[in-house]
C-alpha cells in the first residue's frame, strides 16, 4: 500500500476511483528559499523581484511513499528526478468555489 505524506499546511483529498484518501498535514513544510531585490516603489509599495530556490524540508525518498508539495515546490524540483513528489492536480470545488478535493496527482518533467 502506499504511503502519501502531505508536506503542505492544509488537508488534501483525494477524490480516486476507489473512495476518498484524506491526507492530513504531516508537520514539516517543504518550502523554496526565496530571495527578493527591491525593484521599485509604487505609492508608497515597496515592489520586488523574486525568485525561488533550493527546495528546504523535503525528506529522502523512501520506498512506498509519496511527498504532495505545493506547485511552487514542484517547479522547483524539475529535473531533479524526484518522481516521488507530487501536487494536487484536478481540482474539485464546491458551489462557492472553494477547493474541496482533486481528482489526480502530478508528477515533475524530467
Amino acid at each position: 500500500m502506499t504511503k502519501f505524506v502531505n508536506l503542505t499546511p492544509h488537508t488534501i483529498t483525494i477524490i480516486s476511483k476507489i473512495g476518498n484518501i484524506v491526507v492530513t498535514p504531516s508537520g514539516i513544510i517543504a518550502r523554496c528559499k526565496v530571495t527578493e531585490e527591491t525593484v521599485a516603489e509604487i505609492d508608497g509599495v515597496e515592489v520586488v523581484k523574486t525568485a525561488y530556490g533550493e527546495v528546504e524540508d523535503l525528506p529522502e525518498k523512501e520506498d512506498n511513499t509519496i511527498y504532495i508539495v505545493s506547485g511552487f515546490v514542484m517547479n522547483s524540483l524539475k529535473g531533479s528526478g524526484r518522481y516521488d513528489v507530487m501536487k494536487p492536480h484536478d481540482f474539485v470545488r464546491d458551489e462557492a468555489g472553494n477547493i474541496v478535493g482533486c481528482r489526480k496527482l502530478a508528477t515533475i518533467e524530467n
